[in-house]
């Protein structure tokens, strides 16, 4: 399979409506558009440990409010 197949099998796979953002915003070829797209994806596994924390932080403190004005669910 040549390496343009490949993107253009690839792009297929991902979906133009979510690829086209990512090639027509850079200006750039399928290829450097698709490093994009994958470097997006890189820095949004970077943000998960961190909503996490902030997700856990919320329930609790959701759970703190609820029990301190309802009581507790004994």
């Amino acid at each position: 399979m040549k390496n343009a197949d490949f993107l253009s099998n690839l792009t297929v796979l991902i979906s133009s409506d979510r690829f086209t953002p990512y090639h027509s915003a850079s200006g750039q070829s399928e290829c450097e558009a698709l490093g994009n797209y994958a470097w997006n994806i890189a820095l949004c596994e970077s943000l998960y440990p961190a909503l996490n924390s902030i997700e856990i932080a919320l329930r609790n403190g959701i759970h703190d409010a609820a029990t301190e004005n309802f009581g507790t669910d004994s």
